[in-house]
């Protein structure tokens, strides 16, 4: 009973504050149509007096379209601050659905003045067209908002769901990314095929130039060529899951963490925090290094240079109290082997594991950084030194 009586309350005080506003309007309105059947008797001027009444009717439907606005929007806004710590899901929506509120409130408004004004044809056929356009715009753009919120709706209720969100979460984030590029694509071109057909002048001079011109039309289909290899290389990449946001790859000599995946394009971190921008046909018809693929951690390996006559034990077990006192190990791979005999050094490979690519990073410059230290404080003599031999004649 206490929280019926509650949301009464609340509905009451909603309607309230969003009828702040429209009861000026409709109050206005009801003036000027009072003062326009006024002028009509006592002082006839039937153009003014029309232009009164068509003001004042313009100014009822307003308040009309305004009360309701403001109520939904004031209702989402109080929900969406209510749920936010809880339900974040719900927030999103309520957020995505106050602000194509915004949009409908201003198409409402706008055909409202163009059924209720007395303006000429050629008037009237411009207006229309122009509303039209903004009609058209603003459902691409409505479209857009919701292709971003149930993206976000999805990624959020899946990873609640997810006992693990490491490898698993990173592969729905990147599936995601790649079907909202893809509608997004789709909903832009919807909507511009929409709009550009509905100028006839447009239309003809685009067929005109599509009759008379072969060359724009092989150019148009090479375009569009490379469009859909671009938008087939994104689904191959999504069901291969190749390459998936977060992933370490090398390309050509350039390792990065993967930042973005587009539909055109791939974005990669790099270490000294540069952005490398590859297209995204590349991970399709060459080959990569993906140091992450199908693995909870990343993994690589140090190389260090000493003499023969250093002590293996004690360089291995300094390499486990580095690994076991660092705030950036993972627990898992702490493999210290001889990789190469030289003619002059032994190569020691050190394998070392994170759980990212910046925590290996940093990983790798402290263990480079004290195993430098434990040799040159225990063992000087080691280092790596060049030995010669002189026999007398």
């Amino acid at each position: 009973m206490l929280t019926q009586v509650k949301r009464r309350r609340l509905i009451k005080r909603i309607m309230l504050h969003a009828a702040r506003w429209p009861i000026v309007l409709l109050l206005s309105g009801i003036a000027l149509n009072a003062l326009s059947y006024t002028s009509l008797y006592f002082h006839p001027m039937p153009p003014l007096t029309a232009w009164i009444g068509q003001f004042g009717n313009l100014l009822l439907a307003t308040a009309i379209i305004l009360f309701f606005y403001t109520s939904l929007s004031y209702l989402c806004l109080w929900y969406e601050k209510k749920l936010r710590a809880t339900h974040k899901i719900s927030t999103q929506i309520l957020s995505s659905l106050r602000r194509s509120l915004r949009i409908l409130l201003i198409l409402a408004i706008g055909y409202s003045i163009f059924f209720m004004t007395d303006i000429d044809l050629q008037t009237a056929h411009f207006t229309n067209l122009l509303l039209f356009t903004f009609l058209i715009l603003s459902l691409g753009w409505i479209g857009i908002q919701l292709i971003y919120t149930i993206e976000a709706v999805v990624y959020e209720y899946m990873t609640s769901r997810m006992r693990t969100e490491d490898q698993r979460a990173k592969t729905l984030l990147t599936k995601l990314r790649i079907i909202r590029n893809i509608s997004i694509f789709l909903v832009s071109l919807v909507a511009i095929a929409i709009l550009l057909m509905s100028f006839n002048s447009v239309r003809s001079i685009g067929i005109s130039l599509l009759a008379s011109a072969g060359f724009i039309t092989a150019i148009l289909g090479l375009s569009a060529q490379k469009t859909l290899f671009s938008l087939f290389a994104g689904i191959q990449i999504i069901f291969s899951q190749s390459v998936k946001i977060g992933d370490l790859v090398t390309i050509e000599k350039e390792s990065g963490t993967v930042e973005e995946i587009t539909f055109t394009y791939i974005r990669l971190k790099l270490a000294d925090n540069r952005r490398l921008i590859v297209p995204i046909s590349y991970f399709i018809e060459r080959p990569f290094e993906n140091w992450s693929r199908g693995r909870g951690s990343i993994r690589a390996s140090i190389y260090v240079a000493v003499d023969f006559m250093m002590p293996i034990e004690p360089l291995r077990a300094e390499f486990q109290r580095i690994l076991k006192e660092s705030r950036f190990w993972d627990g898992k791979a702490n493999r210290l082997q001889i990789a190469d005999l030289g003619q002059q050094t032994v190569n020691i490979r050190l394998q070392v594991s994170a759980a990212n690519a910046d925590k290996l990073a940093e990983l790798r410059a402290e263990v480079r950084e004290k195993i430098l230290h434990f040799i040159r404080e225990q063992y000087p003599d080691y280092f790596p030194i060049t030995r010669s031999s002189i026999q007398g004649s």
